[in-house]
């Protein structure tokens, strides 16, 4: 345990963060999410060459149960399935699906000696239906109630919220300069939104090429929001991929003399990226975007943050009043979308995203 309620598990190269706040008696959930994560790696080794294959496009709904053996590896084909017309292998949603399934043990499992277990079925990260929160009756006679949890597994992220509670989301858009502050203790953010319980948003995850895993595109950092874990996952890599660009300062190699093992082949990653002109980022920020916009039509993601040298993309559900874009130079309003330039250190520049629920902000470092 790092802290009160927070957790870190580790397995190989599974690394994850699993926080859960609720009632003393909730600490057992957490010992049934260690007992689930603890196999889910030698799951997912024995399914390696059918992961690393590409999603076949007449996989059916159907088929999945019969193409994949273990419930993580299910999650993965099932979050691709919708995305299969293109190229795309479940390895693309392997850490959301980890993630996912580690939350689900958490939240409506319990260890082996738990006597009683009378609380309703957990139905998918951040979707809960006729509950006021997660209960679950221990052997020892109290109630384990669950108000919030996240499992973080190397920013792609499974959270839940009980009815009225919310989290708090930090943005990184580059891992390798995350600034430290000392004086809070707190790894400093580029942005942060809040999300609210019955948004429907039990899933966030993260994609560009400066991330942990290839990318064909060249986005700093691409945020999705979307169901569960899993398939922001699959998303947030598709629309990095398609965030591209034709220019001399772009560097790629083919992605099996980088790794032996990648489920991307010879195709051709993205290894560095040098000072774009900004006709050319907006070019490929807009690419990017009107995937994601097509993608939030049909329903597949809640929303979208597209960062790339300084200038952001946002898609967002088009509610009334659209998103406004706060400056002290000229406040602006924009449909669906907003784009703008990083502001200087110090300005007083940030981007309030308006919900049906209630406002999240995005905000420049230090606000």
């Amino acid at each position: 345990m790092l802290d009160t309620g927070t957790h870190h598990f580790q397995h190989g190269p599974i690394d994850l963060i699993v926080r859960v706040d609720g009632s003393w008696a909730s600490v057992g959930n957490v010992e049934a999410a260690w007992q689930r994560f603890a196999v889910i790696l030698p799951e997912l080794v024995a399914e390696l060459p059918v992961l690393r294959q590409p999603v076949p496009s007449s996989l059916t709904t159907a088929s999945i149960d019969q193409r994949f053996a273990s419930p993580v590896a299910r999650r993965m084909g099932e979050a691709c399935w919708p995305f299969r017309h293109g190229f795309v292998t479940p390895m693309a949603a392997v850490a959301g699906a980890v993630a996912d399934e580690v939350l689900q043990a958490l939240l409506s499992g319990a260890p082996a000696d738990d006597t009683a277990h009378h609380f309703p079925q957990y139905q998918a990260p951040g979707v809960v239906v006729g509950m006021a929160e997660t209960v679950m009756a221990t052997g020892s006679g109290d109630r384990a109630v669950v108000r919030r949890a996240f499992v973080n597994n190397g920013g792609d992220i499974a959270l839940y919220l009980a009815p009225g509670e919310s989290w708090t989301v930090g943005l990184v858009t580059n891992p390798q300069a995350v600034r430290f502050h000392s004086s809070s203790g707190r790894l400093g953010a580029d942005g942060c939104f809040t999300i609210h319980a019955g948004q429907g948003i039990g899933g966030i995850a993260t994609s560009g090429w400066r991330g942990r895993s290839f990318s064909l595109g060249i986005a700093d950092s691409v945020t999705v929001l979307a169901a569960n874990a899993a398939l922001a996952d699959v998303a947030a890599t598709l629309i990095a991929n398609q965030v591209n660009a034709d220019h001399p300062a772009i560097h790629r190699a083919p992605a099996d003399t980088l790794k032996d093992d990648t489920d991307l082949g010879s195709r051709r990653v993205t290894v560095d990226v040098g000072p774009l002109p900004p006709e050319v980022v907006r070019e490929a920020l807009l690419q990017g975007a009107q995937l994601a916009r097509q993608w939030q039509r049909n329903g597949l993601i809640a929303g979208a943050v597209l960062v790339l040298q300084g200038q952001v993309q946002l898609v967002l559900p088009d509610q009334p009043g659209g998103v406004v874009l706060k400056n002290r130079a000229k406040p602006t309003t924009i449909r669906n979308t907003c784009f703008y330039e990083r502001p200087a250190p110090g300005a007083a520049c940030g981007v309030l995203i308006k919900t049906e629920h209630r406002p999240c902000r995005v905000s420049a470092p230090g606000h």
